[in-house]
């Protein structure tokens, strides 16, 4: 039976690649390797510098291209931890490097035998080291930031905050680049997650009064807009959207219904009491589907309302205005009393029901059926 293993696994320390991140740990622990093996390294003070060419590296590391292995080896070098004196691997397919363990090299390298000399490498300081007052990320960090969709001047900002809680604390790491990351990828969503609660519409939310005065000074019913606010409310909660332009959307919301409220219904001059036969026109339907009124509510609606109105005999110049004006009043106080008490009591028996409710079912049918604007000076 075939092993699962075939071949040696390649070991890491899991502290480091939390650290310094999983691929550049790998990397420099196969480059230790390479180091350990070597029959004569070129010595340099401290630093012993290494040569390895594209063959070893494929046996080594047979799960990257020449791309990848220039990407990983450069974040070493970045991050301090590497040393590199061959130009970019990608173009001569070899790695003349050094381990940067920590000790201070006192010399540069002179010769590189058998190779191109290409520039000398900068000297960094490895280890954990503490972080500099004008520590700034590397780009290969700020890539990984705009990967994740952090902007550059969000970047920009987090920076005195991050140098100055290191600072303080006085602790040390092997790469800021990677604790710099992680910070900012945190603040980063919290940030989003801030933006996005500020856009969301509360159940209290009320248009501005700047809002108010628009739809006032284009002659609408003060009313008529506030019996529309709960219908608002509710559909746009329910789609769960975080425009954050709410007064607009709600201005532009009024404005239609109005436009259609005062188009599609009649408006006779001639006060009338109300037809025994009476039923409401389909553009009252209409009018309520685009509030996103349920027509079963509506319907539930009418017997009471005929009764009322043919006991009471009132005339008036327009029946559909006064009970669209009726079923709306009545699905927006369902529907707030639900969201501010934030339970349904319309399926639990009468006793278990708060005494407001109680004494709320008991109101006369006068009451619940002359509140508000709907029964008033239509």
């Amino acid at each position: 039976m075939p092993s699962l293993f075939p071949e040696r696994a390649i070991s890491f320390s899991p502290s480091l690649a939390a650290t310094i991140g999983l691929e550049e740990a790998v990397m420099l622990q196969g480059l230790q390797e390479v180091a350990q093996h070597a029959a004569s390294p070129l010595c340099d003070g401290a630093l012993q510098w290494q040569h390895t060419d594209h063959k070893a590296l494929g046996r080594l590391f047979p799960f990257w291209d020449a791309n990848d292995i220039e990407r990983v080896s450069k974040s070493l070098v970045d991050k301090g931890l590497l040393l590199l004196n061959s130009a970019a691997y990608s173009q001569v397919k070899h790695l003349y490097f050094a381990l940067n363990d920590g000790a201070p090299s006192t010399h540069t390298v002179s010769s590189e035998p058998q190779h191109q000399q290409a520039s000398a490498p900068v000297a960094r300081e490895a280890g954990k080291t503490a972080i500099q007052t004008d520590w700034q990320p590397d780009p290969h960090t700020r890539r990984q930031l705009q990967q994740h969709g952090v902007s550059n001047e969000f970047i920009e900002q987090q920076l005195p905050e991050f140098v100055l809680y290191w600072q303080q604390r006085g602790e040390t790491a092997y790469a800021w680049g990677s604790k710099f990351l992680k910070h900012v990828v945190h603040a980063w969503r919290r940030h989003q997650a801030d933006i996005n609660a500020a856009d969301s519409l509360s159940r209290q939310w009320s248009p501005s009064e700047d809002a108010m005065e628009i739809l006032l000074r284009i002659d609408i019913s003060r009313q008529f807009i506030e019996d529309t606010i709960p219908e608002f409310v509710l559909y746009w909660r329910e789609r769960g959207d975080g425009a954050g332009t709410w007064n607009s959307k709600f201005i532009a919301h009024v404005k239609k219904q109005w436009a259609y409220y005062t188009a599609a219904l009649e408006n006779n001059h001639q006060p009338s009491p109300l037809p025994a036969n009476w039923q409401p026109s389909q553009d009252v339907y209409d009018i309520l589907a685009m509030a996103n009124i349920d027509t079963g509510f509506a319907r539930s609606l009418l017997a009471e309302f005929k009764l009322f109105w043919l006991d009471n005999g009132q005339a008036a110049t327009s029946w559909n205005t006064k009970f669209l004006q009726h079923v709306k009043y009545q699905w927006a106080r369902k529907h707030q009393f639900e969201s501010t008490a934030g339970t349904d009591y319309a399926n639990q028996p009468a006793t278990h029901r708060p005494a407001a409710v109680r004494a709320d079912k008991k109101a006369s049918a006068f009451e619940r059926l002359t509140d508000r604007s709907w029964a008033s000076g239509l």
